[in-house]
């Protein structure tokens, strides 16, 4: 996992596995539409 801002790669190292506080997800099409984000798992090892 990388660090990014608003879907820019951020200049910084990546994420350390031992230390993550929070995954964002960020939809930026512009475009007014539904959308369904389904998750069944997410794991970090």
């Amino acid at each position: 996992m990388y660090p990014s801002f608003r879907g820019r790669k951020l200049a910084q190292p990546n994420f350390s596995s031992d230390h993550v506080e929070e995954i964002a997800f960020l939809i930026g099409n512009k475009k007014p539409e539904s959308f369904k984000l389904m998750i069944d798992k997410i794991e970090l090892k």
